[in-house]
């Protein structure tokens, strides 16, 4: 029987956390129906299980947690010249999800302090919080604002609304302001003229997630957003039967598409953020649990992806890997970048 490709996630993919994929038929299926090809970064014995937060330079150079297998510490890939990986920052926070500012300080998500920190000059001091935070987990900037988005989840059997949040911190030491709550959110992100947030929305049932969705909100001239107004972007069970399989980070690229990285699928998906339900591509991956996402390198073109290695890596065990895919366009972040943007208070 021949094999036939389709824009759906191949049935061996749809799996999900804590389930494992088949590995060796899942990578055939991949690779099988084409897409970009991976490189795996030399860094596999540096990072943990629990990599995370990628994060990109004015440099082009990439960052993630779970450096020297600790959350609270920042590991760096040289992406010009040899490669090398190296330490780059420590915090006492547990920080999942990152960012790099032009002057080179950080920001993190302190997923179990319920605030955000800024990581500078070897010191961490908060930058937002608020006792109300589910659990932050990743953020986005706006480019013209310098506004700072927060998601946050509760990971639960049985998730609700309320189980996730999305929060609006405006500079440092600024109140923290709630703007939605939601089911689990994890991936988020703001458009290039600032104007729409996207945000990932997940529930569990059972144990297991059940619905995987992206949402966009206008955003107002204070920052704000209308949760009544949220507008979809992409259901993922709708669009190609992968509803089970977990969103994680995402980033946009130049040219305003949108990449997902999908837990237990093996995968990064691009989206187009303005429209509904419309897959560009599947550019697959040799690891089952991508977690994020950062476009960097010296031009700004390279895809990174990062994750725990391997197939059938139990949560928590092995190493955490960064592969590298050489795209088309540069990342919108390190675009960004490059202009000294974004602009946050701090």
């Amino acid at each position: 029987m021949a094999l036939q490709c389709s824009g759906r996630a191949p049935t061996a993919l749809r799996a999900r956390r804590g389930t494992a994929p088949l590995p060796l038929l899942a990578l055939a299926l991949l690779v099988l129906c084409g897409g970009a090809a991976a490189k795996e970064v030399g860094c596999r014995s540096k990072f943990g299980p629990y990599i995370e937060g990628a994060a990109v330079d004015k440099a082009g150079n990439v960052y993630a947690v779970s450096w020297d297998r600790k959350l609270g510490s920042v590991g760096k890939v040289a992406t010009a010249g040899d490669g090398a990986c190296s330490a780059a920052a420590a915090t006492p926070a547990n920080v999942i999800g990152l960012r790099v500012l032009p002057d080179g300080s950080f920001l993190g998500a302190g997923f179990d302090g319920k605030k955000v920190v800024l990581i500078k000059d070897g010191a961490t001091t908060t930058f937002c919080a608020d006792p109300a935070m589910v659990s932050p987990n990743d953020l986005a900037i706006s480019p013209k604002t310098g506004f700072v988005y927060v998601s946050g989840q509760a990971w639960k059997d049985n998730n609700a609304v309320g189980d996730g949040d999305v929060w609006l911190c405006r500079g440092k030491g600024a109140p923290a302001v709630r703007l939605a709550q939601l089911g689990r959110t994890n991936g988020i992100e703001v458009s290039a003229d600032g104007g729409w947030l996207f945000v990932s929305e997940s529930f569990n049932k059972g144990g297991n997630p059940v619905s995987n969705v992206i949402w966009r909100f206008p955003i107002a001239a204070d920052g704000a957003i209308d949760a009544a107004k949220k507008e979809l972007v992409i259901d993922f069970e709708a669009a190609d039967g992968s509803g089970k399989t977990d969103v994680d980070g995402m980033r946009l690229d130049a040219a305003g598409r949108l990449y997902v990285t999908r837990h237990n699928g093996a995968a990064v998906v691009v989206v187009d953020p303005m429209g509904t339900n419309k897959v560009l591509e599947r550019i697959p991956l040799p690891f089952s649990a991508p977690t994020n996402l950062e476009f960097g390198g010296p031009d700004g073109k390279t895809l990174y992806v990062v994750g725990r290695c391997g197939f059938r890596t139990p949560y928590g065990t092995g190493d955490g890997c960064i592969e590298a895919i050489d795209r088309p366009v540069a990342g919108l972040y390190w675009s960004n970048l490059q202009k000294g943007l974004p602009k946050v208070a701090v």
